[in-house]
């Protein structure tokens, strides 16, 4: 699955473009979040656009944040957005969504063996292949896992983001 980040803000709220988003204080699920925290928090730099973030706890503590007033917009992913119940996902609004990514990778460290590495691969990509294996998938919300090689990720690369310009604007 392709990965999109979003910005929502209030259903009900004057915010309708980026540009309204200055000094405003805006929630992120986490640091580290590529397409939630990361992305939305690229593109705001990219145009110049100043707020406040704040790291809390979760997704859904982003969403529930904002529809209770206390941020005024925050970052998040369609899927999560979708999963929230309808009386907290009816309150909100999306302002900004990005365009679409390769998802994560597993990786390995090259000190694996390749024979290791090999038999690793082709455990991940065969557990589509048993029964438990599709229930462990479906515990993660995946449907199954392929290969992938490294250059699938140079469109990420290529947006010269660097995380650690995110992880220090908490006030």
């Amino acid at each position: 699955r392709r990965l999109k980040g979003l910005i929502v803000t209030g259903r009900d709220a004057p915010l309708r473009t980026l540009a309204d988003l200055a000094n405003k204080s805006l929630a992120f699920p986490s640091p580290s979040a590529f397409a939630a925290s990361i992305l939305p928090q690229a593109e705001l730099q990219r145009r110049g656009i100043p707020y406040e973030s704040r790291y809390v706890a979760s997704h859904d503590s982003v969403y529930l944040g904002v529809a209770r007033g206390v941020f005024h917009a925050g970052g998040g992913l369609p899927r999560t957005l979708e999963l929230l119940s309808p009386d907290v996902r009816n309150q909100l609004r999306v302002l900004w969504t990005s365009e679409e990514f390769p998802p994560h990778a597993f990786a390995a460290h090259p000190r694996i063996a390749g024979p290791t590495l090999k038999a690793v691969r082709s455990a991940l990509v065969g557990l589509e292949q048993s029964l438990e294996g599709r229930t462990t998938l479906a515990a993660l919300a995946f449907k199954g896992l392929e290969p992938a090689i490294d250059s699938d990720w140079n469109v990420l690369r290529a947006l010269s983001i660097n995380p650690d310009d995110y992880t220090l604007k908490q006030k």
